[in-house]
């Protein structure tokens, strides 16, 4: 009977999946919070017409900062289903609060469908890490949307510079993370970059 007792107050796999199902349902019901970390309707006509450009140069499309891989869904769908596209992130932030194997686990799952059927793999650790071993065919595209500090996105900005990555793209341009605008003026000039709502673009072709 005390064993039972016992079992009974410890949550099960199940029972703490359901909680964080719900966490996650209030989060995006919350007009405060449900657009946080993404990209908004107008900003997504921009980044399909991105994506449809990186379409007519080879190389893979690199999104850094997967999140809860709802933007990894729209760039999936619009890439040409042969074309590789690699998302990136070792799932240290979240708005929600969920810990890292919980966000890591939560967003493969969203992105199952995208594994098997539309050539998409995700890489779950760091960007750097990333970087430092990425070896592949020179990228068509990327997308950097993952810090927002001036010195992470500096990094993430000089990786895709070296690479000669054609179409250097991001989110979250804006006064409201300085950092971004910063590091993308710094690189670029102000009067090079292109931008729609708050994701920002730069042709980086020679």
């Amino acid at each position: 009977m005390l064993r039972n007792e016992q079992v009974g107050k410890t949550s099960s796999p199940e029972s703490r999946y359901e909680s964080e199902i719900r966490t996650f349902l209030e989060f995006c019901a919350d007009p405060r919070k449900a657009f946080s970390g993404t990209v908004l309707p107008n900003e997504l006509v921009f980044l399909e017409e991105l994506v449809t450009k990186a379409n007519a140069v080879e190389g893979p499309i690199i999104e850094i900062g997967t999140l809860f891989g709802f933007t990894t869904q729209h760039i999936a769908n619009w890439k040409k289903t042969e074309k590789k596209l690699i998302t990136v992130d070792d799932f240290t932030w979240n708005p929600i609060g969920f810990e890292n194997e919980t966000h890591r686990a939560f967003t493969n799952r969203i992105l199952y469908f995208l594994f098997e059927n539309a050539n998409t793999e995700l890489y779950g650790n760091s960007n750097t890490e990333f970087y430092h071993q990425y070896n592949g065919e020179t990228p068509s595209m990327v997308f950097i949307d993952a810090s927002h500090r001036y010195v992470d996105v500096s990094v993430d900005i000089k990786w895709a510079k070296g690479c000669n990555i054609p179409i250097i793209s991001g989110h979250d341009y804006s006064k409201d993370f300085p950092g971004v605008t910063r590091a993308v003026n710094e690189a670029f000039g102000e009067e090079n970059v292109q931008t729609v709502g708050t994701v920002w673009a730069v042709s980086n072709q020679t």
